[in-house]
């Protein structure tokens, strides 16, 4: 896992993790970082301490792990585990898993409703084009919602009432879900986007008004206006799959596995401002930067 300091735009530290890295999640409470060892078959999470930059402490989950969502307290993480079809729950002051919930076909992306009056985990089931909805009180999936074909990366507005869902096909779309309507059953999708060719990575804007998807094949970053539905796109390095907005929504960081690399978007512009170059086949699939780190956390083996 490459560590880059967004003040200076460089690779400030490298971290040896397990194998085919891509899910990561930053504890916003703790000096702790969640990452996901994909290619694992028995899955594991290696948490990384950030004031030292090693590993403490390796958790093992289910088979073919991909993404990783940590609650606003801090003090739980989701995984979606593709080959199991589950979900395991980690409780981080213990490093243990408590509890696995069943889900659809081979999960992909996770993320937390952030208003705690929700309690709400979404996850993008990649394999029959839904989206499950589990209780963070009982740690069983309430409701499905269906959504396009091939949901991968999701994120909710900071408000924790809207879940965009990146579906993965050529021809490319996001779902908007009301995630407001009274009870974890009646959420609905409420619009739909064309975005552009197999989006994957998806990120909303501190302020909720746009949300920025990237779209592997098409190398560019399309940018939603969420008022007015307007759809842009952004040219970027080849193969942009994970995306992330910083805490402030001045800028955006895109990982490029097709070219080792990282971009970072001026959101005032709409343009790449820096081009950072990284390990092997970076995918960062998560909301990957730290509240108040002030690094980003990108993957892929280092240079």
């Amino acid at each position: 896992m490459s560590v880059v300091d967004l003040a200076s735009n460089q690779v400030v530290h490298t971290v040896a993790v397990g194998q085919g890295p891509s899910g990561v999640a930053v504890n916003p409470v703790s000096p702790r970082v969640y990452v996901v060892d994909q290619k694992e078959l028995s899955g594991v999470v290696s948490v990384i301490d950030t004031t030292s930059n090693a590993v403490v402490a390796s958790i093992g989950v289910g088979n073919r792990p991909g993404g990783v969502a940590v609650n606003a307290a801090g003090t739980r993480a989701y995984v979606t585990n593709a080959l199991s079809e589950t979900v395991s729950v980690i409780d981080t002051a213990t490093n243990m898993v408590i509890a696995t919930a069943a889900v659809g076909g081979s999960p992909s992306g996770v993320v937390v409703n952030p208003d705690p009056t929700r309690t709400q985990v979404y996850v993008a089931n990649a394999g029959d084009g839904t989206v499950s909805v589990i209780d963070t009180g009982s740690n069983v999936v309430a409701t499905t919602i269906r959504v396009g074909t091939q949901p991968l990366g999701l994120a909710t507005n900071p408000a924790g009432t809207r879940l965009y869902v990146a579906n993965g096909a050529i021809n490319g779309t996001v779902s908007e879900i009301d995630t407001t309507a009274g009870t974890l059953s009646s959420g609905t999708v409420v619009r739909s986007f064309n975005v552009g060719s197999l989006p994957t990575g998806i990120a909303v804007s501190p302020s909720g008004t746009r949300v920025y998807v990237t779209n592997s094949n098409g190398n560019t970053v399309s940018v939603i206006d969420t008022s007015s539905a307007n759809v842009t796109s952004v040219p970027v390095g080849q193969g942009p799959y994970g995306i992330a907005v910083d805490p402030l929504g001045l800028r955006v960081v895109v990982a490029e596995s097709g070219s080792n690399a990282v971009s970072i978007i001026d959101t005032g512009s709409n343009a790449v401002v820096a081009t950072i170059a990284v390990g092997n086949g970076p995918v960062a699939f998560g909301q990957f930067i730290g509240p108040a780190l002030g690094q980003l956390r990108t993957l892929g083996a280092p240079r």
